[in-house]
């Protein structure tokens, strides 16, 4: 199975329509994610877990960068104006 990855390598969720919060997370490991919030707190337990346990070679912990994007609907285009 292969997995979307954005330009810095972060694994790419996509987004439903009713996704709000989009959360972009790093780890000191090189793991990464881009993705809506409605998967973020299984996927960092999930990672979290395979650190606890040396799964992979991963160390015993981990530094990570988490920012949360609200994503609201898009911007309504404005019309050209007469005349100009």
């Amino acid at each position: 199975m292969s997995y979307q990855v954005d330009e810095n390598g972060r694994y790419r969720f996509p987004m439903l329509g009713t996704d709000t919060v989009r959360v972009v997370a790093g780890c000191s490991c090189g793991w990464g994610m881009d993705g809506p919030e409605r998967v973020w707190d299984w996927l960092s337990d999930r990672h979290a877990h395979a650190h606890d346990k040396g799964i992979d070679g991963l160390p015993a912990g981990g530094l990570m960068e988490i920012q949360r994007i609200t994503v609201g609907p898009p911007e309504p285009e404005l019309e050209a104006e007469a005349g100009l």
